[in-house]
């Protein structure tokens, strides 16, 4: 069984403003699925192997710092073309969670 199915899962419904960078204008009027994302341990590695695996990226993996924390997020593109996105965090100094 793949480590995938694990952990416990968190679903995410975000939205984002026109400012901001991953914004994309809704499509047939918000009905279309846009992206799921996951809390996964280590989003670089997982990324990593997804991509390895033959999984279009949809965007290069992101890394960023917020609060005292690291968060780490990486998107692909799944065969209709939605964005599944894995994202891990951990405090600066230390390893993914």
């Amino acid at each position: 069984m793949s480590d995938f199915f694990l952990y416990k899962q968190k679903l995410n419904l975000m939205w984002y403003g026109k400012k901001c960078r991953m914004y994309m204008p809704w499509k047939d009027d918000g009905v279309e699925l846009d992206h799921l994302m996951f809390d996964v341990p280590d989003a670089k590695k997982k990324y990593t192997a997804m991509v390895k695996k033959g999984m279009k990226p949809a965007m290069e993996l992101m890394e960023h710092e917020s609060n005292g924390k690291k968060i780490t997020m990486g998107f692909i593109k799944d065969p209709n073309g939605i964005w599944i996105g894995f994202r891990s965090e951990s405090r600066l100094g230390k390893k993914s969670k």
